[in-house]
């Protein structure tokens, strides 16, 4: 690993993960994109103005620096980039152009589950030549998204159809391909499934609940913890997992990873999202802790080698692990940041296993990340003995953290209870 050369497409906050990891196990990582201050930029070996949406430029700056591997990280639309360069550079690639688009397309995810008997929300056909009309179909409330971007970018929930009209062409605008999803919401427990690809065989690693709080009126409510193993787990193992399975070895994808999300209501699990990307819930920091593997390392060595792991994880893979652990996401309103108290002390706490800083003092939470995850100022993670403790360990992080605006308000957002 000390003789390969990793290059990563994209240097936000979170992929700073992506670079300590594979400082970590030895490889060289370069980092590029067209912001001269990315994250990612500022902590990995060496740093490049090259846009990564540019193949041509990114395949020359390849051939020049003698990279090994191309990864992208949590993004959705450099993936395709991603698999582009890889391709014509014959090094490893995760995902083919047609498994990206089966996937990041929610249109298309929702298709192919109903293909497979997995459930899904109901849909509406909704499109702009013919709104006006479309819209009198609609049983409120309904979630209006668009059908390829993520974060939270573009998602609202409508109650009524002013509600559904004042916010399509926002929603449209963040779809490259011009389309929007508009689904029946669906209130009820949410969770996260993980999903690892080892030379053709799935895994499933990881049935998470997923906790959200609703304060921002129509905007998507956004995630503030989360806890595995979930306590859907047995029901997720005897319903839907062997479908998934089969869903997921018909894509074909032979190495990398997939988080997929969903609801439950009437006892029945809803699914409305995949993505075959590293997501910020960082799983792979607990799988870790918990199971011994750590997928986001496994996939840096499959970039620069083509090998997943020199062993067969199957023996770790174990969706029901004894400890417990879990994601403590901090959410913040808009405003200038002044300061933000008690860091260090969280960073000592017994049960915290690592702390993910995105905000510091001096920087501004804008306007335009309501609704989305750039409202997200830290992540904490814990690894516990039960969910008792989990919780109370929870409950002391969020008594410690203060997020002060430079007029000397409150910015926290209530917190996951």
């Amino acid at each position: 690993m000390k003789q390969k050369r990793l290059l990563l497409l994209g240097g936000i906050n979170l992929a700073q993960d992506i670079v300590n990891a594979a400082k970590e196990i030895g490889v060289e990582i370069y980092v590029t994109d067209y912001f001269a201050d990315s994250p990612a930029k500022k902590i990995a070996d060496k740093s490049f103005m090259v846009n990564a949406f540019d193949v041509d430029a990114v395949v020359e700056l390849c051939k020049e620096q003698q990279i090994d591997g191309v990864i992208s990280g949590y993004v959705d639309p450099l993936m395709a980039y991603c698999s582009k360069t890889s391709s014509r550079l014959n090094l490893p690639n995760f995902y083919t152009l047609e498994q990206i688009d089966k996937t990041s397309n929610k249109n298309n995810f929702s298709t192919l589950c109903e293909s497979f008997d997995i459930p899904v929300a109901k849909r509406y056909t909704v499109r702009k030549e013919s709104l006006q009309d479309d819209v009198k179909q609609l049983e409120y409330p309904v979630i209006l998204k668009p059908a390829d971007a993520s974060g939270g970018k573009g998602v609202k929930i409508c109650k009524d159809d002013a509600a559904l009209l004042n916010a399509f062409d926002g929603s449209i605008s963040f779809s490259t391909v011009g389309e929007v999803i508009v689904e029946r919401y669906i209130k009820g427990p949410e969770a996260t499934i993980f999903y690892l690809f080892q030379d053709g065989n799935v895994h499933l690693t990881a049935v998470s609940n997923r906790y959200i709080r609703q304060d921002q009126d129509t905007e998507i409510p956004l995630p503030v913890a989360y806890c595995m193993p979930s306590n859907l787990t047995q029901s997720y193992l005897d319903t839907i997992n062997p479908k998934m399975i089969s869903l997921l070895k018909h894509l074909n994808v032979k190495n990398g990873m997939a988080f997929i999300q969903c609801k439950l209501a009437d006892d029945t699990f809803y699914f409305y999202d995949i993505g075959l990307r590293l997501t910020g819930s960082r799983e792979y920091k607990l799988l870790e802790k918990t199971c011994g593997f750590n997928p986001l390392k496994m996939m840096i060595n499959y970039a620069v080698s083509g090998k997943m792991s020199d062993k067969d994880i199957t023996p770790l893979v174990n969706p029901l692990p004894n400890l417990v652990s879990g994601n403590l996401t901090i959410l913040c309103k808009p405003g200038k940041i002044d300061k933000i108290c008690g860091i260090d002390e969280i960073r000592e706490f017994e049960c915290v296993s690592d702390l993910h800083q995105s905000y510091f003092a001096g920087d501004e939470i804008v306007e335009k990340s309501i609704g989305t995850l750039a409202q997200v100022v830290v992540r904490v993670m814990f690894v516990c003995n039960s969910r008792i403790q989990l919780a109370q360990a929870m409950d002391i992080v969020i008594s410690k953290i203060e997020v002060i605006s430079d007029e000397g308000k409150n910015l926290l957002l209530p917190a996951f209870d």
